[in-house]
């Protein structure tokens, strides 16, 4: 594949095609990323009417484009509908350990990397100890002692407090069969599960859902809402989340046992009188 070439910015949006592909005649192929960028392959035409028509399909995709709302925060987050929609589809999926790993998610805000390399002995009766990620170092997928916020600022993960349904879900994801040190591993089968496996899982099931976000990061912002909701200060939801930008050295230092205990108690005790 060739590589891709700038070719006109339209109404702020950068436009690129690919000699090499429109040379073997591949069929049109567009493809809009976030950052406002277009790529694109068409087939037919060449020289100065390659680039006119070009041009011509991609100012009637760009206006269309840029009458779209940007999403908010509030809209990447899933909604309580949505929510509600993956926890029922899940019960039909329990023996999945990627379907196990999205309703923990949702009750814990946990990253994908860590979901993944959750050790069963980072598990107590009160607490999720998240102290790991998985990570993939070229073509090797390994686990780290140290999760995405503690690359400037180690303090040996978070604890996060256990609800009812997170107990549950643990329940079952340790009735999967075979031995492994992870949580979540598919049966009888010792390693953990891929980051790309639960991704995939996670975006097909929101698909076929309705859901609108179809990522993993949805779970944590609608999980910190509810925190807000519960009416948990920033620095205490950045204990709990585990934020790279907003918690800093200041913010760990403050969690010795008294504060946990204080999270602790007051997550509980919010989040069964709001359901």
């Amino acid at each position: 594949m060739g590589l891709w070439k700038e070719d006109d910015y339209v109404d702020g949006i950068k436009v690129c095609y690919d000699d090499n592909l429109y040379s073997k005649g591949i069929c049109k192929t567009i493809i809009w990323y976030p950052h406002k960028q277009a790529h694109m392959a068409i087939s037919g035409g060449t020289g100065s009417g390659k680039t006119v028509f070009t041009k011509v399909i991609l100012s009637s995709i760009v206006h269309s484009l840029s009458n779209q709302k940007v999403k908010t925060d509030e809209e990447k987050a899933f909604s309580s509908e949505e929510l509600a929609k993956l926890s029922k589809d899940a019960e039909t999926h329990l023996d999945n350990p990627s379907v196990l790993m999205a309703l923990l998610a949702q009750e814990t805000g946990m990253r994908v990397g860590e979901l993944t390399a959750l050790h069963k002995e980072d598990i107590d009766d009160r607490f999720i100890h998240v102290n790991r990620q998985q990570i993939k170092d070229g073509n090797e997928i390994k686990e780290v002692p140290y999760t995405k916020d503690e690359r400037l600022h180690p303090h040996n993960g978070r604890y996060i407090p256990l609800t009812e349904e997170a107990k549950r879900i643990i329940n079952l994801a340790n009735n999967i069969s075979g031995e492994s040190l992870y949580l979540f591993h598919d049966s009888n089968n010792p390693d953990m599960v891929t980051k790309d496996s639960y991704i995939l899982n996670l975006r097909r099931r929101c698909r076929r859902l309705g859901c609108i976000p179809t990522n993993n990061h949805a779970f944590r912002m609608a999980f910190n809402s509810r925190l807000i909701e519960m009416g948990f200060s920033s620095s205490d939801r950045a204990l709990i989340l585990g934020h790279e930008v907003q918690t800093n050295e200041a913010h760990y230092s403050l969690t010795d046992s008294r504060r946990l205990e204080d999270i602790s108690k007051k997550f509980l005790l919010t989040h069964y009188s709001l359901t």
